[in-house]
């Protein structure tokens, strides 16, 4: 604000010293009148107004200047935030489709072994899971759902938390290899069904033009 009145505060003190060298030169008349009987009141009064007007500039000025600097670090923080939240989505599609690629192959795999030679495909079977698992703990998945948006389908904590569950629960029915692909088949359905959502969410994020 010192700045302003630096700035400005020349501009007040040539306006009184050129109403004093007026009234010097021009003689009382000239600002009063002949009938006036109090000059220096009247002034007094109706410059008070004006004064206060010309104190008031440099403060305008300056909170102006505040609002537009605080109106450009807020546009500054918006930009850098989308560019950092657009790579999010960015590394969260490609981490969604290599997800459901992964699904196809190895939960393929898995049902191809189970069928053809139960139950000594367990223990292969539980290291296919433990992979898909492993796929699952990409970070990018929960931020993008924290700061972005949220399938509909299931959350990745609730699919995390199915996938680990297979494997006590493959050792139990290890007898029964139809049960067993099924709950793979359905694992695997889950799996690409949260990956197709994933993959559609961020494409929405990325083509809205307001991103």
């Amino acid at each position: 604000m010192r700045k302003q009145w630096d700035k400005w505060g020349w501009a007040v003190a040539i306006a009184v010293c050129g109403l004093v060298v007026f009234r010097a030169a021009w003689g009382r008349n000239a600002f009063c009148g002949s009938d006036s009987e109090h000059c220096l009141r009247e002034w007094v009064s109706a410059l008070g107004g004006w004064a206060a007007v010309a104190a008031a500039v440099p403060t305008v000025l300056y909170l102006s200047h505040q609002v537009r600097d605080a109106q450009r670090h807020h546009d500054q923080s918006i930009a850098i935030q989308l560019r950092r939240t657009r790579a999010l989505a960015h590394r969260t599609r490609r981490a969604a489709s290599t997800l459901a690629e992964n699904s196809i192959f190895w939960m393929h795999v898995s049902k191809e072994e189970i069928l053809r030679e139960a139950p000594h495909a367990i223990p292969h079977l539980g290291m296919n899971i433990a992979y898909m698992n492993s796929v699952l703990q990409n970070k990018s998945f929960e931020l993008f759902e924290e700061e972005v948006a949220a399938p509909e389908v299931l959350g990745i904590g609730h699919l995390q938390k199915i996938v680990s569950s297979m494997t006590p629960l493959i050792e139990l029915n290890s007898h029964d290899p139809e049960f067993i692909v099924g709950e793979v088949e359905s694992i695997d359905e889950k799996i690409r069904a949260y990956a197709r959502e994933v993959v559609k969410l961020c494409d929405a994020f990325l083509l809205d033009p307001t991103h």
